[in-house]
């Protein structure tokens, strides 16, 4: 059987072996390793799952804004995992619509940091039992300083000020995360004007971004 006929067999470790021997007979297989991430996340092996990750970003340029997307999920999960188990953490309850209540086994100074790192954010359980994982994602619901607008895959995100927020309304009206892989067009899109920062900008080009009045 293949991995995938495995797999869909819920033999789950045994498809992992498998796919594991199939790339090593093509390693630049980089569907087969995609599956293979994925198959190790099933698996909760998110560290070999990272590693996954590491050689598709090398071998295949144009991944990488997916790599790091799929990077931050996998650190939510296995911060939600170590951060929020029944072991530190057994119950929890909600009395109200703004109020949560943590019961803890000892105290626990750095709760509230917990709450704020990856994996400690709160969300309308309802509406994601409803709609599902999946949906939720695409059009995420939440109570910071922006809300969702649209998301276009490989393209933008648009975010919006969000007027009832608790902290007080931001300087922006709206806020376009816009996905440009290539370092060049990144570079130009900052110098044209077109967007206001840019991140990972390499060394190499920062005289010429300092240097430039747009």
């Amino acid at each position: 059987m293949t991995a995938r006929e495995l797999f869909q067999a819920g033999r789950l470790n045994e498809s992992v072996q498998a796919l594991g021997a199939e790339l090593r007979k093509d390693p630049t297989d980089t569907r087969r390793r995609t599956f293979l991430f994925e198959l190790l996340c099933f698996a909760g092996e998110y560290e070999r799952a990272e590693k996954q990750l590491d050689i598709l970003a090398s071998e295949k340029k144009e991944s990488d804004l997916g790599a790091l997307l799929y990077r931050a999920a996998i650190h939510a999960e296995r911060t939600r995992n170590e951060m929020f188990s029944k072991r530190d953490f057994p119950s929890g309850r909600a009395p109200d619509a703004t109020t949560l209540i943590i019961h803890t086994k000892k105290p626990d100074p750095n709760l509230p940091a917990r709450l704020a790192f990856y994996g400690g954010q709160i969300v309308p359980e309802k509406h994601l039992k409803a709609v599902g994982p999946q949906a939720f994602g695409q059009r995420p619901v939440g109570t910071g300083p922006v809300r969702f607008v649209s998301w276009t895959k490989d393209d933008r995100t648009v975010l919006e000020a969000n007027p009832d927020y608790w902290g007080g309304r931001i300087d922006a009206d709206r806020v376009i995360i816009r996905a440009i892989p290539e370092m060049a067009p990144r570079v130009a899109a900052l110098l044209k004007g077109e967007a206001d920062l840019i991140t990972q900008l390499p060394p190499d080009h920062g005289e010429r971004v300092t240097g430039n009045a747009a």
